[in-house]
């Protein structure tokens, strides 16, 4: 059975005007830390230019390495590095290239 277009419209512009009290802080984030990201954000799509300016009008990296910090320790905590968690395949190989392919 197919969804109601009406429906779904009616839904997306719901959640458009729910997430719009946020953007304003999303920017500012995107801004203080990666500029370049952000385009898009609002519908807006900024060129080189643009990002690159934003980057210049930034006081110092603080904003970039904390992101960087909290995505590398987010990962940290959730993929363990004492544990194997994927392994390449590629069929009939030999042992050799199995050994290879670990």
């Amino acid at each position: 059975m197919a969804a109601d277009p009406t429906k779904i419209v009616k839904r997306l512009e719901a959640m458009k005007s729910k997430r719009s009290q946020y953007e304003s802080d999303w920017r500012d984030c995107f801004d203080l830390t990666f500029p370049e990201r952000g385009s898009g954000l609002s519908g807006d799509v900024i060129d080189s230019t643009e990002a690159r300016n934003k980057v210049a009008r930034r006081l110092d990296s603080t904003g970039t390495d904390a992101c960087r910090t909290l995505a590398s320790s987010l990962m940290s905590g959730l993929t363990p590095a004492n544990s194997r968690w994927f392994a390449l395949d590629v069929g009939d190989e030999t042992d050799e290239e199995r050994k290879w392919l670990d």
